[in-house]
């Protein structure tokens, strides 16, 4: 149970990561549009989301897993 617990704290601190990103991104807006930095932000900020995305998928697995493991458990005990 430790392990999905630890990669689900891993995928909590990437969204944490992509939505502190876009926030300061946003409250830079006027900065950013003057150094014509949009599309090098925008993509930063979707390789995060794709970052975010792989570390998630990783975490549903187990989670998936895991009720999966309990159905067969609690069907085989019936």
């Amino acid at each position: 149970m430790s392990f999905v617990m630890s990669r689900q704290a891993r995928w909590l601190e990437a969204i944490e990561k992509r939505i502190s990103s876009t926030s300061s991104m946003l409250g830079s807006m006027k900065g950013i549009k003057m150094l014509g930095l949009q599309s090098a932000l925008l993509t930063s900020v979707h390789n995060l989301r794709l970052d975010e995305l792989s570390i998630s998928r990783k975490f549903r697995k187990l989670l998936v897993w895991n009720m999966a493991l309990g159905k067969l458990t609690a069907s085989i005990m019936n």
